[in-house]
């Protein structure tokens, strides 16, 4: 905890050196196909992997080096999801399905390079891409059996779970780094307000689960000589895909980088 509110203090003091040098204030989100890949999951006969709608949303502030190249940073939440169903009820009635996700959330903390086409431009080439530092906020489950199995729902906490001396588990870890990248264009509403649409593509690059996740999930079973085993899990990786919709608000113009067409046109008159 202590850790995050260091980090979360560092993004925020940076958001205001940047704000008061006067640059690009975005506020964006996105609506991704989600996706949670583990090699031991995809092998699992049992179940079978569903579309699912995740999220990531953040709010920036950048600082422009040049007319193309600028740096950005900010503060996002995400909201990561794996839906499954029983594969022997795959193709039964809706109310005859057995079905089961994991949602995961975070806070996360964006370093993005930006590069873009001419600034003066109505519509503009616009990418960027960096790392991020997610901070788990909650990690749930849930199974929803068919009407007629006459058994609830059940719902899992994974972040509440502990063992036979009260220790408790880590089934997903408490940070993770990524990798986003955003394409597309930038189109010019105004001398101060921009829309982009983007198309978003993100990836963890460290495990999703913690040293306790084979004990709740698929796995395998890998001998330890003479005659001991322990269980083993591949890592997990989180995936989002999907369009990425925002609003650029631009802080100030700098005469250095930006010239503003002017409103009106000098007016000559012929002497009389």
């Amino acid at each position: 905890m202590r850790t995050l509110l260091l980090s979360i203090g560092f993004s925020l003091s940076i958001v205001t050196l940047f704000a008061q040098k006067g640059f690009e204030l975005s506020v964006n989100t996105s609506a991704n196909f989600s996706f949670l890949v583990n090699q031991n999951d995809l092998k699992e006969t049992s179940t079978q992997s569903r579309i699912s709608i995740g999220n990531s949303s953040l709010i920036t502030v950048g600082h422009n080096f040049s007319r193309t190249v600028g740096l950005a940073t900010g503060l996002g939440f995400t909201y990561l999801r794996q839906n499954y169903i029983k594969t022997a009820s795959a193709k039964q009635l809706k109310v005859l399905r057995e079905t089961s996700h994991r949602a995961l959330t975070y806070i996360r903390l964006p370093l993005m390079l930006r590069i873009s086409s001419s600034p003066n431009a109505p519509a503009q080439f616009f990418m960027r891409f960096g790392p991020h530092l997610d901070a788990l906020l909650t990690a749930t489950g849930k199974t929803e059996y068919a009407f007629n199995a006459g058994l609830p729902d059940k719902k899992i906490d994974y972040r509440g779970q502990y063992d036979g001396n009260e220790t408790a588990q880590e089934i997903f870890k408490s940070f993770t780094f990524g990798l986003s990248l955003d394409i597309g264009t930038k189109i010019q509403l105004s001398e101060q307000f921009s829309l982009l649409l983007l198309a978003h593509f993100e990836s963890s690059l460290t495990n999703l689960e913690g040293e306790d996740a084979p004990n709740y999930f698929p796995s395998d079973f890998q001998p330890i000589p003479p005659k001991d085993y322990i269980l083993a899990r591949s890592n997990t990786h989180g995936i989002m895909m999907g369009l990425n919709v925002g609003l650029v608000y631009r802080l100030a113009s700098s005469s250095t980088f930006y010239q503003p067409k002017s409103r009106y046109r000098t007016r000559y008159w012929k002497a009389q």
